[in-house]
This record gives structure tokens, sequence and C-alpha cells, in this order.
């Protein structure tokens, strides 16, 4: 397999996890790996541990609004 055909089968794979609902912390892992060839656990783990903050803090939101009936 070409590298085109190869970037190309990485990108079907990350859309299919898109509609898997895979967070924003996989998909951005997933997708630093694929391109850059790192694993961005070990490279940048304050970077992750930021996002997956971000993420709880996101969802605890969305769920006391789902609460309040916003």
């Amino acid at each position: 397999m070409n590298e085109g055909m190869q970037n190309l089968k990485e990108i079907e794979d990350l859309e299919n996890k898109l509609k898997d609902r895979y967070t924003i912390t996989e998909i951005i892992i997933s997708v630093w790996a694929a391109v850059y060839g790192e694993d961005m656990m070990t490279e940048y783990p304050g970077f992750i541990q930021r996002l997956t903050e971000q993420q709880a803090a996101s969802t605890k939101q969305q769920a006391l609004d789902n609460d309040s009936g916003i």
C-alpha cells in the first residue's frame, strides 16, 4: 500500500471513530499518531491531562444543564 492510500485508510478509520462518538481526546491522540508517528501520552502528558480535565468539566456542565432543563 502506498503512502497516499495509507493516509486515506487512516482518515477513514478516524471518520469511523467520529461516527462512534469518541471523545476529542481519543480523536486527537489517534490523529497525532497517524500524522506524526508519536505517542502523545508519552510525549505530551501535560497536554493530555489538560484535555481530559476540560472534557470532564464539559461533560459535568452538560449533565447539569440537562438536569436543570437548559
